[in-house]
């Protein structure tokens, strides 16, 4: 897969309606969602990149390791409330059971098969932003494949 795995999750979330992108945002869904870098304005945002994989230790048989490709969830918000209630609809999102399974997603002209999204670390309060926005964070853990 060419895919960065984490853009393939940002694009899944986008296609879900989880937030919008900049500029097309509504009354309904005022979530901004953003590839890499934290947009500098947006009082309710979320942004994915990736951040490496975890791996297994090394196989007995042949010594390879098995990795697990990760990406992380940043969101901010000036309202708390909204801020949970947003990252606890993805992490629904991402349940296979009652979410989704192996989702298309097209990311860059590719298609994609999401298999999964693990969510490795619940949400959690790391602090404020300069603006005084809630800052939080989710980490995650994808299983994907080029369709």
């Amino acid at each position: 897969m060419n895919a960065a795995h984490g853009k393939v999750v940002y694009q899944f979330l986008l296609d879900r309606g989880i937030a919008k992108k900049s500029g097309e945002t509504t009354p309904s869904n005022p979530w901004i969602i953003t590839w890499g870098n934290e947009p500098k304005d947006g009082l309710k945002t979320n942004t994915v990149t990736d951040t490496g994989a975890d791996q297994d230790g090394r196989a007995m048989d042949d010594g390879e390791r098995t990795e697990y490709p990760t990406a992380m969830l940043t969101f901010r918000s000036n309202d708390y409330a909204a801020a949970v209630a947003k990252m606890q609809a993805v992490e629904r999102l991402f349940d296979t059971k009652s979410g989704f399974y192996r989702a298309s997603v097209t990311v860059d002209g590719e298609a994609c098969i999401l298999h999964a999204v693990h969510v490795r670390t619940k949400w959690t309060k790391i602090g404020k932003t300069e603006q005084d926005l809630d800052l939080f964070t989710m980490n995650v853990q994808i299983t994907a494949e080029s369709a």
